[in-house]
């Protein structure tokens, strides 16, 4: 019976063990927890604030824009297309070329600028346009002085 009583008394020490374990970890891991949600609720509510105000900014935009088309739609509406195609195409590169005309037409919100074409070279490379130049004075052709390319492999490079 002596053995039947340990077992008991051992259980019964294994059992208030597991629960003392239990307690410290959920002590340990709660105010863990609680900070997390906190931090995460501070994160949201800052979220809130900036969408709240770049809503309220772009309302003050917009009722501003409508009182000046109710002035002058016409202006309003034309001033609007041309914000817009200055922000679009000041992300591009174009170069429109007229070739009946013999020259290079930059057109700027309708505002033509022609370029000579031999001008144009030099704004373009004017290092090249001047070894050519040279070359052709001394006679040699710019493609008899110009190194012929090499091609790169395809592919990626060595890092």
């Amino acid at each position: 019976m002596a053995p039947a009583f340990r077992d008991v008394a051992t259980a019964r020490e294994e059992r208030e063990k597991i629960v003392n374990d239990a307690q410290a970890y959920a002590r340990e891991q709660i105010p863990k927890a609680q900070g997390e949600a906190a931090r995460i609720r501070q994160k949201a509510e800052g979220y809130k604030e900036a969408r709240v105000a770049e809503a309220q900014g772009e309302m003050a935009r917009f009722t501003a824009i409508a009182k000046q088309y109710e002035a002058a739609p016409e202006i309003t509406r034309t001033r609007l297309y041309l914000e817009a195609m200055a922000n679009l195409l000041s992300k591009m590169k174009i170069t429109v070329v007229d070739e009946d005309a013999g020259v290079a037409n930059l057109r700027l919100l309708g505002t033509p600028v022609s370029l000579d074409p031999d001008r144009l070279k030099d704004l373009v490379a004017p290092e090249e346009t001047q070894k050519e130049q040279g070359a052709a004075r001394e006679g040699a052709g710019p493609q008899q002085q110009a190194p012929a390319a090499q091609a790169k492999p395809a592919g990626r490079e060595a890092q």
